[in-house]
């Protein structure tokens, strides 16, 4: 019973942050949506800036939220573009510079100078 359990123990058993690795791993830029939810499965959270929707998985394949150790997947028309967080740094700094720029914009123009200058 106990050699029985040991080797089960021993190499019977994927590690779920090898399995998640290898998961991910087979990611590509091109795939469709679909094939990255057939490969991973649901992500833990979805984020969308501008046209860019960020599929966000867990890192270690364990973690229900996904918020520290995590992998983010853009999908832009419906396709992979990219991987990694430091596009998806690059991303949310973008739109937020762009919604910045906006409500700098609407309120020089609201100050009455309608070129927004």
């Amino acid at each position: 019973m106990c050699i029985g359990l040991s080797l089960a123990m021993q190499g019977g058993c994927a590690q779920p942050v090898a399995v998640q690795s290898e998961k991910l791993s087979a990611i590509k830029v091109g795939m469709a949506r679909q094939e990255v939810l057939e490969v991973l499965g649901p992500p833990q959270r979805q984020e969308i800036y501008g046209p860019t929707e960020f599929l966000i998985y867990s890192a270690d394949g364990m973690s229900h939220t996904a918020l520290i150790d995590f992998t983010p997947i853009a999908i832009v028309d419906d396709h992979v573009t990219g991987t990694g967080r430091t596009l998806y740094a690059a991303v949310v700094e973008a739109h937020s510079r762009q919604g910045e720029a906006r409500r700098n914009n609407v309120a020089l123009r609201s100050e009455g100078n309608p070129s927004g200058r």
